[in-house]
């Protein structure tokens, strides 16, 4: 279904600022244009939050000669589908110099810049430089800054000779002068473009018109004061791409916000805006265009059907801390960060940004389904935070953070907010040992664990994969020395088995019911491979025998094996007394934050005794990953990895495997494991088969102490189905 729209010039913009006008009217036309749907995001006190939504016009189809190739790269915006991004902020010059050499040498360009006069900071925003995929090479840019007026004036007039046009200009004040920045792209379109500044209010009104006729639209504003008068500058280019455009200065903030409205309900996408101070007063410029899908040459995107086109997004008057909050998150969401601009005012710095979707999760047509199924459960189990991430078939199709991981300092959590994995580490247990079978170190299936551990009482005759399946006949909690030492910290996991009451004594027999030993069909006394019992000490063995054979701590041995490797960077044994600003703070059942690190009553635990069997922690974004890597072979060779997913005793347990549980949902094969602690509660589920992993992760159990976020994992994967 299509529908008409007419461009015309909203009333709540008619007679805002010296400049109120679209193209001129004799270019006004009406166009058939697929139906728009629209976002809308929660908004944060004193910020305006609006998304828009494109449509999925189709892109143009294979071309066929290099001219026409050529031909297809006219754009006046350059608007890729989904690249490499960057954008940093608060550098110092000597760090924005070094950061700058940075994103070149990793084949970045720069986009947007400017200058924080309060904290004399630089910020920028880099994307990959893409150019076209049937044509060669990079597009050649350079970046400028620091110049006075003369010297940009002069600049440009040598880049421009030398084929280049500039796309974005910024100026600013540094040590009580006025300063200019410049970017500038090779003009391999070839197009006319205009750059001025230092312009007054007449003279700009002036500029505006002529150019507007001359068929150039405008991409970059900037305005300042200068000796108590208003000066401005700009940046315009020819409009080949015949873009509906409106571009506004000098509104106040309620202005923005309706004529802001307006543009949202109209389907036009913000491209540039600023705010500034003059006469005392504070005013937005903003440019506005039709928010089309981009020229097919530049790539598709690639995902699920219904992933709904490509949308952007704008915050202002965001606090610098709320804007670091707030990348994170539209980061999540699959947006990357077009224009940054940082200006004060009365209530102190503020932070204004323009994102555009770039990625298929801003759009995933179950998004909002998963949203409320995650809000849901964080509210009716209490939990603080509840951070999740999907992937389908190679691709995030989904990632976000609700709640707080710090409740009392509010900040958000996302899907790098690091959480305690519980006993979803033992399955990342079942990989780092697979890993070591897989070269020859041992053998997880045929190893008796005193083989490798020799001080072990005689008693303990189990494997290696008889621990891992919980058939070792070893206790769990209750029986454990170690886990009534909660605040003890230990070395090695060799070191916190040594501390077992079980290291020298018989093990479980099944005389005693109350240890909820399961004994296989005719067995009475329990035997390595003869009776199940759910068992984290057991994991704490098979650390100990790794340590043995690689001669590494278990903790090193996670980074070594997983973390380093695979740039894992979350994924870690926990270690509290090691800061990390985006670690979740732990919270009893109660609610009750916990302190750390410290021992005694209201302290965090100390997991270092357990690392295999619940003592690590990571993000959603690195668990993702990791379930991912597994399925594509990257960590073990497919018949190693099928080996760790087959049950290690069918007739006892058919569920248990390496580390893993196994299982059928919604008709598919999955490989999963959940765990529950102090302060964790995890799920991580990989099917296989259907290339999809779901991670779920909170910084609670529940106010129950039952509810599992499992609960909510099982539902979510089913719209990745």
């Amino acid at each position: 279904m299509k529908r008409l729209r007419t461009h015309a010039v909203p009333p709540a913009a008619l007679g805002t600022g010296p400049v109120t006008s679209r193209r001129s009217p004799s270019r006004t036309r009406t166009e058939t244009r697929t139906p728009k749907s629209i976002l809308r995001l929660a908004a944060l006190a004193a910020v305006l939050v609006t998304l828009v939504l494109s449509g999925c016009d189709n892109l143009v189809g294979g071309l066929e000669t290099l001219s026409d190739t050529v031909e297809e790269t006219r754009t006046a915006l350059i608007d890729p589908e989904q690249v490499r991004w960057s954008a940093l902020r608060n550098m110092t010059a000597r760090r924005f110099e070094e950061r700058n050499n940075e994103m070149r040498s990793r084949g970045l360009m720069m986009v947007d810049m400017g200058f924080d006069e309060t904290a004399e900071r630089y910020h920028a925003v880099w994307h990959e430089n893409i150019w076209h995929e049937d044509l060669p090479g990079d597009r050649r840019w350079q970046a400028h800054w620091d110049l006075s007026l003369v010297e940009i004036e002069s600049l440009q007039d040598d880049l421009s000779d030398a084929g280049y046009r500039m796309v974005n200009q910024a100026t600013y004040v540094r040590n009580g002068q006025r300063l200019w920045a410049g970017i500038w792209l090779e003009n391999r379109e070839d197009l006319e473009w205009r750059a001025f500044r230092a312009v007054t209010t007449g003279e700009y009104a002036t500029r505006y018109s002529t150019y507007k006729d001359e068929g150039f639209m405008p991409v970059d504003v900037e305005a300042y004061m200068e000796d108590g008068d208003p000066r401005y500058a700009g940046v315009w280019v020819k409009n080949v791409d015949d873009f509906d455009w409106t571009h506004i200065i000098n509104m106040t903030p309620e202005t923005y916000g309706d004529t802001f409205q307006y543009h949202f309900a109209a389907n036009d996408r913000l491209i540039d805006l600023i705010s500034y101070t003059q006469g005392g007063n504070q005013y937005f410029a903003a440019i506005w265009v039709d928010n089309r899908n981009r020229n097919a040459f530049q790539g598709s995107q690639e995902g699920p059907e219904g992933h709904g086109g490509r949308a952007w997004g704008a915050y202002r008057d965001m606090s610098p801390t709320s804007y670091g909050y707030r990348i994170r998150e539209m980061t999540d969401r699959g947006y990357r960060p077009l224009r940054l601009a940082i200006y004060d005012t009365d209530g102190g710095t503020r932070v204004a940004a323009v994102w555009r979707q770039n990625a298929m999760r801003a759009t995933w047509e179950h998004r909002n389904d998963v949203d409320a199924d995650l809000e849901a459960h964080m509210e009716n189990e209490g939990l603080p935070s509840i951070s999740a991430a999907i992937m389908k078939d190679g691709v995030f199709v989904y990632r976000r953070g609700f709640g707080y991981r710090d409740v009392e300092n509010q900040r958000p959590a996302d899907a790098r907010t690091s959480y305690r994995l519980a006993s979803v580490s033992k399955a990342v247990g079942g990989i780092i040992g697979m890993r070591l079978h897989e070269r020859g170190d041992l053998d997880v299936l045929a190893d008796v664990t005193r083989t490798h551990v020799p001080d072990m009482g005689s008693q303990h005759g189990h494997t290696l994969a008889h621990l891992y399946a919980h058939q070792g006949c070893l206790p769990h909690y209750a029986e454990s020395v170690v886990s009534s030492r909660e605040y003890d910290s230990y070395d090695t996991a060799f070191e916190a088995a040594e501390e077992f009451d079980f290291w020298d004594n018989e093990l479980l027999s099944g005389e005693d019911s109350s240890d909820s030993l399961t004994l296989a069909s005719g067995v009475e006394v329990c035997g390595p491979g003869e009776g199940y019992r759910y068992s984290t000490p057991g994991y704490t063995l098979l650390g100990a025998a790794f340590e043995s054979v690689t001669g590494t701590s278990i903790a090193d041995l996670v980074e070594a094996e997983l973390s380093t490797p695979f740039g894992l960077t979350s994924l870690r044994a926990e270690d509290r007394s090691i800061a990390d600003e985006h670690r979740a703070r732990i919270y009893n059942d109660s609610g009750t934050l916990m302190v750390e690190p410290a021992s005694g009553s209201g302290s965090v635990d100390d997991l270092s005794w357990k690392v295999l069997g619940g003592g690590m922690e990571a993000h959603v974004y690195d668990m993702a990953r990791l379930g991912q890597l597994l399925i594509d072979g990257e960590l073990l060779e497919p018949a190693t990895r099928d080996l760790m997913w087959t049950a290690v005793t069918p007739s006892l347990a058919n569920d248990r495997t390496i580390g893993w549980r196994r299982g059928t949902h919604l008709w598919r094969a999955v490989r999963w494991h959940t765990g529950r602690q102090l302060g964790g509660n995890a799920s991580w589920l990989v099917y296989p088969d259907a290339n999809i992993v779901v991670v779920v992760l909170s910084n609670r159990r529940s106010l129950s102490g039952g509810a599992h976020v499992g609960d909510v994992a099982w539902t979510i994967a089913g719209y990745a189905m």
